[in-house]
């Protein structure tokens, strides 16, 4: 995270964890901006990402294969390949 908020993210996108739609499996070596709201904090799992922005609002993408993106199991929306794509969790209180 910048200090303007910006996210860049690079590497694998086997499960989509880069949060770049049109990103092949495969990845990319060059960082590229995550075009949502302006972030706070961006926490790495092995293969998804977790994000807050300055309105408390929590981002996840990536696999969901043991639950780590804080929904149901079941794919939440599908990319071309078959992996989950971006979804936005609000805080519970």
């Amino acid at each position: 995270v910048t200090e303007k908020g910006l996210v860049f993210t690079w590497g694998g996108n086997k499960h989509a964890q880069l949060g770049l739609s049109g990103i092949p499996a495969e990845g990319t070596n060059t960082p590229t901006q995550i075009t949502v709201a302006q972030m706070a904090e961006v926490s790495c799992g092995y293969c998804h990402t977790l994000a807050r922005n300055t309105e408390g609002s929590v981002f996840a993408w990536g696999s969901n294969e043991f639950g780590q993106l804080g929904t149901p199991q079941q794919p939440i929306a599908s990319v071309s390949d078959g992996t989950e794509s971006m979804v936005v969790q609000q805080p519970t209180e």
